[in-house]
């Protein structure tokens, strides 16, 4: 007996943001701009594994989250240039609810010649697919397999193959430059990873004393960048606390018919000035 997907709405504006549960955060965007029949929803799959370092030992706990929408999650590591921008900190909360699929009863991840089941799990306002806190033990940079069973109303069978972000090493950021100054990282990356930088400080042109603006860069994952002049003036010119994060952000897309796979790995490093 053969069975249908479920219909899907038409001419319904879900644009919004989705991001990965990482430090630093980038936007969505949406497909269609001819028109309501454009915005026909695909299904979508963010399968997320985010390193945690605990007791001297390295975590990820996969998340993986299937929903339809016509949004298209910017999260892609490839890219053409280096941008920064200025945002205030922290970034917008990204725990809006979505319209979740099922993909099936569990999604199986293989990670270091062992293999784990991913259940739902209610996270804030959201079911993904994950294991228990804290995490898988692992190895940063190792290979790692994700299959997706699928469901016959929901997201379809997939399999997606990538490898988990490496480790790197920050080199010293400039407090005090009156232009330009730049940022080196080692080792470098390749063509399927960035490195998403974020300086946060106080903005002491509003009240209190904490950490709330930031500038936002993503850079190509060569080893080094240039902050610009607006940029680097607005970070060096704060006399309060500041933070610097930065996060190998790699990343992998697999197709098929309508249905998008992304499976995203981070590696975070964080210093304080």
């Amino acid at each position: 007996m053969s069975s249908t997907k479920r219909p899907r709405p038409r001419g319904r504006s879900l644009c919004g943001w989705l991001v990965a549960s990482v430090v630093v955060f980038l936007g969505a965007g949406c497909n269609g701009s001819l028109g309501l029949d454009s915005f026909v929803p695909l299904d979508w799959g963010l399968i997320t594994l985010d390193h945690v370092a605990a007791n001297g030992t390295d975590y990820t706990r996969p998340q993986a989250l299937f929903y339809s929408s016509v949004s298209s999650p910017s999260l892609s590591g490839r890219g053409a240039s280096d941008v920064c921008g200025l945002f205030p900190y922290p970034s917008p909360s990204s725990d809006e609810a979505v319209d979740e699929i099922s993909a099936g009863e569990s999604v199986t991840l293989d990670l270091q010649g062992a293999q784990y089941s991913l259940v739902p799990t209610q996270i804030g306002s959201r079911r993904p697919y994950t294991v228990p806190a804290p995490g898988i033990a692992y190895r940063p940079g190792d290979s790692v397999t994700v299959h997706v069973p699928g469901s016959s109303d929901g997201f379809p069978q997939m399999t997606i193959r990538g490898r988990t972000a490496e480790p790197f090493t920050l080199g010293p950021v400039d407090t005090g430059a009156a232009v330009t100054f730049r940022v080196t990282w080692s080792p470098t990356g390749d063509d399927s990873s960035r490195l998403v930088l974020s300086l946060q400080y106080h903005d002491d042109l509003t009240p209190g004393s904490g950490l709330n603006a930031q500038v936002f860069c993503t850079f190509l994952d060569d080893g080094e960048a240039t902050v610009p002049v607006l940029a680097a003036r607005s970070w060096t010119s704060a006399s309060g606390p500041r933070r610097v994060q930065a996060v190998r952000w790699r990343s992998v897309l697999e197709s098929k018919d309508d249905a998008r796979l992304y499976l995203v790995s981070t590696y975070t490093v964080t210093k304080t000035s």
